[in-house]
Order: C-alpha cells, then sequence, then structure tokens
C-alpha cells in the first residue's frame, strides 16, 4: 500500500506539466505587457513638452505637458484674480485644449503691485485636475523702453502696460510651448469662455499647413462672437459682442527679428491696424491677436460662440479691485466704488459707470457653461442676482443691508 501512495501515474505528471507551463505563461504574459506599458510610458513621455525656463514659474522642470495630435489648442489668458472664472473656463474647455496659457504679473495696468494669484491657486483641488495641461507665464514689470514703445502701439497710461503684458506675455507663451504651424492660438480675457462645441468644430475643420516651414498656405483665424451677460447671466446684452480670438500659427515668411520695433501701421481713420496676419510683427503679437475681434463680419466669425460675462465676480470685494487694476482707470472713484451704489446697481442689472448700455433680465438663465450647471448652489450670484438685498455677494451678509 505505502508503494503504491507514492506512486505518480503518468497521467498526473503530464497534468502537472501542463499546470507549470501553464503559470510560466502568464508569467511571461504578465512581464511583456509591463515592458509595453513602460515602453508605452517612456514615448508618451517623449512626446511632452516640458516646461522651463519660465521666469517665476511655480512648477519644476520635471512638469510635463501632454502633447496629443495635431491641430493642438493652446488657450492663452491675462489673469488678475478672477480664479472662478478661470476653474469655470477651465472645464468648460477641458476636453478641446491641449494647453492652458495662464499669463499674470505682480503689476496691475493701474501700476500697482498684486500677488501672483494663479501661483498662489495652482495646487489647489480646483486646479489639480489640470495642472499637466498648465503653462504659467509670469511677465516682468514694464521698463521705461518698453512702456514707450508699448504707449505708441496701446495709448497712454494703463493702455501701455495691458499692451505691454498681452505681448510679452503671448511672446514668452509661444517661446515656451513653441507651436507647430497649423496649431491653434487662442487669446482672450478670462471672462469670454469659449463654447466647448465651437472650439471642437474649430479643431475638426480646420486645414492643416503640412509642410513644416509652409510660409505660402493660407492660417486660417477665427473670432467667436459672445453673448454678452452683465454682472450674472441673468442680465443679457440684446447685442452680441466679439471676443476671443483663435489663430493657426504659421511661420513667418520674413523670418523677423524678435527685437525689431515695427512701426505701427495707421488706417485712414487715423487708428491702428492690427486685423492682419500676425506672425510677422513678432513684438506686437499679443495686441495683433487681440486685434483681429474687430476685424470684418464674415465666413470667420463663429456666430453664437462663447459666453462673456462682465464684473460676475462673487464678492464685492474683486469688483473694487477690477477697478483698481485694469486699464479703465477713470472708472476707480468713490463713487462708483461705494458699496450701496455697486450693490443697487448690480441687483437691478443696471450698468455700473452709468454708460448707455442696457442689459435686459431674462429670467432664471438657461444658457450656462455645464460646469455652473452642475454646480448652482455654489454658483447662485452667477444665476440669481435679481432683487437680492447684498446682490448676491458673499462677502456682503444679507442683514446689513438697509437700503
Amino acid at each position: 500500500m505505502s508503494m503504491k501512495k507514492g506512486i505518480i501515474f503518468p497521467i498526473q505528471i503530464i497534468f502537472v506539466c501542463l499546470i507549470f507551463a501553464s503559470l510560466i505563461y502568464q508569467h511571461e504574459a504578465i512581464l511583456l505587457t509591463t515592458a509595453g506599458q513602460g515602453q508605452e510610458q517612456s514615448t508618451t513621455e517623449s512626446d511632452n513638452i516640458t516646461q522651463s525656463g519660465v521666469p517665476g514659474t511655480p512648477h519644476t522642470d520635471e512638469h510635463r505637458i501632454q502633447q496629443p495630435v495635431r491641430p493642438r489648442i493652446f488657450d492663452t489668458v491675462l489673469l488678475n484674480d478672477e480664479l472662478e472664472l478661470l476653474e469655470i473656463r477651465m472645464n468648460e474647455l477641458d476636453k478641446v485644449v491641449d494647453v492652458f496659457v495662464v499669463i499674470e504679473s505682480e503689476q496691475t495696468f493701474q501700476r500697482g503691485f498684486k500677488p501672483l494669484h494663479f501661483q498662489q491657486a495652482s495646487r489647489d483641488k480646483a486646479f489639480a485636475r489640470f495642472i499637466d495641461r498648465v503653462l504659467h507665464i509670469v511677465v516682468p514689470n514694464i521698463t521705461e523702453a518698453e512702456e514707450a514703445r508699448n504707449r505708441r502701439i496701446g495709448g497712454d497710461g494703463p493702455w501701455a502696460i495691458e499692451s505691454y503684458l498681452r505681448n510679452k506675455g503671448v511672446q514668452m507663451a509661444l517661446q515656451t510651448f513653441q507651436p507647430s504651424p497649423g496649431d491653434w492660438v487662442l487669446h482672450s480675457d478670462v471672462d469670454e469662455i469659449p463654447r466647448a462645441s465651437a472650439l471642437a468644430e474649430i479643431k475638426a475643420s480646420s486645414s492643416s499647413l503640412e509642410e513644416e516651414n509652409d510660409t505660402h498656405t493660407q492660417a486660417q483665424t477665427r473670432v467667436l462672437d459672445c453673448s454678452f451677460y452683465y454682472y450674472s447671466f441673468e442680465f443679457k446684452r440684446a447685442e452680441s459682442r466679439k471676443g476671443p480670438v483663435l489663430a493657426q500659427f504659421q511661420l513667418a515668411p520674413t523670418g523677423v527679428d524678435p527685437n525689431s520695433d515695427e512701426p505701427v501701421e495707421l488706417n485712414n481713420r487715423g487708428t491702428r491696424v492690427f486685423n492682419k496676419p500676425l506672425w510677422e510683427d513678432w513684438p506686437n503679437v499679443g495686441i495683433r491677436l487681440r486685434g483681429l475681434a474687430y476685424q470684418d463680419r464674415g465666413p470667420n466669425l463663429v456666430e453664437d460662440g462663447c459666453w462673456h460675462c462682465s464684473w460676475c465676480f462673487s464678492n464685492i470685494s474683486l469688483v473694487r479691485s477690477k477697478a483698481a487694476s485694469y486699464a479703465h482707470s477713470e472708472h476707480n472713484t468713490d463713487t462708483y466704488m461705494n458699496n450701496t451704489w455697486i450693490i443697487k446697481h448690480v441687483r437691478q442689472g443696471k450698468d455700473l459707470f452709468d454708460r448707455n448700455e442696457i442689459y435686459n433680465y431674462g429670467g432664471p438663465p438657461i444658457d450656462v457653461p455645464k460646469f455652473i450647471a452642475d454646480h448652482l448652489d455654489r454658483f447662485a450670484y452667477l444665476t440669481h442676482r435679481y432683487k437680492v438685498p447684498n446682490a448676491g455677494f458673499l462677502d456682503v451678509p444679507e442683514e446689513s443691508i438697509h437700503f
């Protein structure tokens, strides 16, 4: 009996061998899969753009930006302190924008000091899911020489500084992410929020500049027409307004000197011309991008392509911050920045500066960016301000209002 127990029959040997062979095959398959994943990851990383060499960036050289299939869209915006609007914008454009470029400076248009708000907020939960696609550009304060040049381009005082920040910020961004011919560069203010559907259509239908050095094929431009709102999505202006501009990147056929200071061209009305191809005019690249918004309406205009929500702030302190920062310094007065004045105008949808601009109350809004629709309680100030005692401002208690 003991001998029989110790005997292993041939069929049992075959069965054990089959099990052992199966285990070896599975182990090799796992190794092959892991190696393939490593190789695929290595390939992906080699196709990434390393963000480095940008003065003041909050990220390290290891921070990388994914480089998907062309054409790519680079979204460039100037930021003061409109972080909630930036968050709404990024969520709306999440699936269509390849790189978000946030341009900041420690100097406001009115020469005041400001913190680098995105640098401080970049690691917050609100922006964590986007940070691998964010390029943070910090523009140095304007020099006397730069101010003199931009004064001839953008105008005096705050307008020269705005011109400088747009030009320098977009220049620094282009030098860093180095778009390929045919990629789209989008430029607008942060409160001009493009519709993702509009950008997706532009991206899908755009023609490519096939040759890397193609300077002859006409690069395309697009201007997004915006539904224009004031204070919240309840108050809408009857007329739309042109806003974000997209231009396909194209190498300049003349090999432009980045340090050149070309004269500003004027039209027959004596105003500056910035609605011509922009890549040849490197020093004025930001203002030329912005200026494309004022070109004639035509096939390049995308109807209903964005929402423009102006002065749409959660806190009354942000209203004052904008008035003290942006180029319209004439609005930064004690009259306009008085609490009572602001609240009365906002809750009634009246123009804050008594201009002849009419905004119609349209009832509870139904056309808003999806991120707002998904977080209505959080963004109540963007959908419900009309006749609210404190105009929906989170930093003004309702019980403090007696007017």
